[in-house]
């Protein structure tokens, strides 16, 4: 019964990963490119997206990769954006 509520508990991390990398970061990537929105408002919004995240799994980070899957999940073209506009 543990196994399958620890699968199950993956599974949903797993499809909210999906969801970000896909659904909401791409189209805050898209909107950045088409110039519907401006970079600061892009950074914005990864990081409201990554709040988000962070407060609805909190408590499941004693999975393993939890905090690694987050990362990954928030690496978009906005980070280098930003990293490239630094550099400036």
């Amino acid at each position: 019964m543990l196994f399958r509520t620890i699968a199950k508990i993956i599974e949903n991390l797993n499809a909210l990963k999906k969801m970000i990398q896909n659904d909401i970061m791409g189209s805050i990537n898209e909107n950045l490119r088409v110039g519907n929105i401006t970079l600061e408002d892009a950074a914005k919004l990864k990081h409201y997206t990554q709040k988000l995240y962070d407060h609805l799994y909190s408590h499941y980070d004693e999975i393993e990769n939890f905090e690694d899957m987050t990362e990954e999940s928030f690496m978009t073209e906005i980070d280098i954006i930003c990293k490239e506009r630094e550099e400036i």
